[in-house]
């Protein structure tokens, strides 16, 4: 009994450690391959000129001001129950 609770404690440790690893890879490599940061705002900025979609609470004050016409509250209290 004591063995196989052993190993479900180690197997429960190693898959932690496995689904950080897979949830922290993709974003590094994707932020290696758009040359970092800045890289990634430039070409978010070349792509949707006048808007800026690196920022996600600065425009959520008004609904004329957010370019996805959704208010803070809405984002708040809403994505939770959207379908």
């Amino acid at each position: 009994m004591m063995g196989g609770l052993l190993s479900a404690i180690f197997n429960e440790v190693l898959q932690f450690f496995l689904i950080w690893l897979g949830c922290l890879i993709p974003p590094v490599i994707g932020l290696i391959e758009a040359g970092g940061w800045d890289g990634m705002v430039a070409r978010i900025a070349q792509r949707f000129p006048g808007q800026d979609y690196t920022h996600m609470w600065r425009t959520v004050g008004s609904f004329s001001d957010n370019p996805m016409g959704i208010h803070w509250t809405g984002i708040v209290f809403g994505w939770g129950l959207a379908i």
